[in-house]
């Protein structure tokens, strides 16, 4: 098998200098997915894994596939018969109908099996979780039970499967670094969203370098104060946050089919990585000046299966009255002013492992204004709702789809925010060790049309 340590993913013992952990059995963490290739593509691969170094990667050209840019391990299928595994990932541009894949390494098993007859192996409760296409995961306890399976119809088919596990270091899901600039990237995203941008497009996958800098810094694009200084707003976001954040990024954004449309997007935060407390986005328009303010806030899951779930704390409350204290907006004068709520302050629930499904452009989550956020405590506290939030405890909440909506049309933000305000809100986080993404929309609504509905 290909060594895989150049490929930017190995296991704890590489890792720290020692040699390849010995094969392991099933554990209910390993998902497998499943790949079909035509028996001409396998050969090749497989021609391919015996006369390439280490350094290659072998790649495919598929009209359309559930895998991601994340490496996977993935069962072959050719003409109905699971034939071997492979390392692989989603590479290229995608939304084309020329999606790529990415295969790092490759285990043939000796006695290739009919895949009917490894299904029907399985218990019946289990065989409906094997109707997936191509890079969907099979549960855990699934994949453990089709490991087994394989290994009982061609010994020697799990010990393949383990060299390939051993050569992919885990992602980590829900802890850490990796979770956090995961957070970030969906507030990069969120933010452009709400300005009209394809976030898909802008900062797909194979843009970002790792997980161990912010996430606006690991993009692979060239970052520049050009455009923010052409805006009197961002160009004093940058001069301040330049010299008040101990880590500061700015990338400036232009729509590829209209260059009236701009957004530039600044990172700033005072504390290392690995030590800040979580994410805040503020969305600020130059044009009819106001923000929004989105803060994320994980949602845990218990040992016990329960949903995951949110448990507010006293932090909660402080960043809540710091929202409110923000000055009132007037009444609004005209007919572009008027907000279906006077709230500007949302927090976002988001499960903590932020899994972001492949179609989608930003991680599921549920946004709840301020003002709810106020009843929802104060239910809370008389015993009326259950303490911690969920999907499952909450029935008031607004979904990405709905949020956007909201705040492309502007009937979310604040009416005559000014600069030194958004400061304050940025001051604020800094003190609570939280990373903060600004995105200043620069788009002219003179020149580029508002998004319609209905």
């Amino acid at each position: 098998m290909n060594t895989l340590f150049d490929l930017n993913f190995s296991d704890s013992a590489s890792e720290s200098g020692g040699s390849v952990s010995k094969p392991r059995t099933p554990a209910a963490s390993r998902a497998l997915r499943l790949l079909t290739l035509p028996a001409d593509t396998w050969d090749d691969v497989k021609r391919w894994s015996r006369e390439t170094d280490s350094r290659g990667a072998y790649r495919h050209v598929v009209g359309q596939t559930g895998f991601t840019a994340t490496w996977r391990i993935s069962l072959v299928r050719v003409e109905g018969r699971v034939v071997g595994g492979v390392v692989v990932r989603k590479w290229g541009r995608p939304g084309r109908g020329q999606d790529g894949l990415e295969i790092a390494a490759v285990e043939a098993i000796k006695d290739a099996v009919p895949w009917d007859l490894v299904a029907r192996e399985l218990p019946e409760s289990r065989r409906g979780h094997l109707d997936r296409t191509d890079g969907e995961a099979i549960p855990p306890v699934t994949s453990s039970d089709l490991e087994a399976a394989l290994e009982r119809l061609s010994p020697g088919s799990m010990a393949s499967l383990n060299q390939l596990f051993a050569a992919v270091k885990p992602v980590d899901r829900g802890t850490g670094v990796e979770a956090l600039v995961r957070e970030q990237r969906d507030a990069v995203a969120l933010g452009l969203e709400i300005g009209g941008f394809d976030s898909r497009e802008l900062l797909h996958e194979a843009l970002y370098e790792g997980a161990s800098v912010p996430f606006l810094t690991g993009l692979k694009r060239t970052r520049t104060t050009e455009a923010s200084v052409l805006r009197h707003e961002a160009a004093t976001f940058d001069g301040w946050l330049a010299t008040e954040a101990d880590n500061f990024d700015v990338t400036t954004f232009q729509d590829p089919t209209n260059g009236a449309r701009r957004m530039s997007i600044f990172y700033a935060d005072k504390e290392r990585l690995e030590r800040q407390t979580g994410t805040d986005l503020i969305y600020y328009r130059h044009h009819r000046p106001g923000f929004i303010l989105v803060q994320y806030k994980r949602m845990r899951k218990s040992p016990s299966g329960r949903a995951a779930t949110y448990f507010p704390d006293e932090q909660l409350r402080k960043e809540l009255a710091r929202a409110k204290a923000l000055p009132r907006p007037s009444a609004a004068m005209h007919p572009n002013e008027w907000r279906i709520t006077e709230d500007s302050f949302f927090i976002k629930l988001v499960a903590d492992d932020l899994a972001r499904p492949t179609a989608n452009k930003l991680v599921r989550g549920m946004y709840l204004p301020g003002s709810l956020v106020e009843l929802l405590l104060a239910s809370s506290e008389r015993n009326e709702i259950p303490k911690g939030w969920s999907a499952e405890s909450l029935s008031t909440y607004l979904s990405n789809e709905e949020f956007l909506q909201l705040t492309k049309q502007g009937y979310i933000g604040t009416r005559g925010a000014t600069t030194s305000e958004v400061k304050r809100l940025i001051t604020s986080a800094f003190d609570e060790d939280r990373g903060v993404i600004i995105a200043v929309d620069e788009t002219d609504p003179a020149q580029v049309e508002r998004p319609r509905h209905g």
